[in-house]
């Protein structure tokens, strides 16, 4: 009992008391690596393409009424509101 005054002992790990290395275990580190700078990476392009979706939304419910006309089905330009140019070609 000569450390009896001391609250934790440190254990010191020379280089030759290493574990030795064990392929299996770096090979899942680096598979976790990956995964996980996946999924930021798909979570950032996400983040960025959705990011005004709120506001889009918003415009989007109120653009029947907005006008008060409504667009044709596959186009966004009303068949009453063409310009005269598209009505002579």
């Amino acid at each position: 009992m000569a450390d009896a005054g001391c609250l934790y002992t440190i254990s010191v790990m020379t280089l030759f008391e290493s574990k030795p290395f064990d392929p299996v275990q770096a090979r899942k580190r680096q598979i976790r690596i990956v995964v996980i700078v996946a999924i930021v990476a798909v979570l950032a392009i996400l983040a960025w393409n959705f990011r005004h979706y709120p506001e889009e939304r918003q415009v989007d419910r109120k653009k029947p009424t907005a006008y008060g006309t409504r667009t044709r089905i596959g186009g966004s330009i009303p068949r009453n509101t063409r310009t005269t140019a598209s009505r002579i070609s």
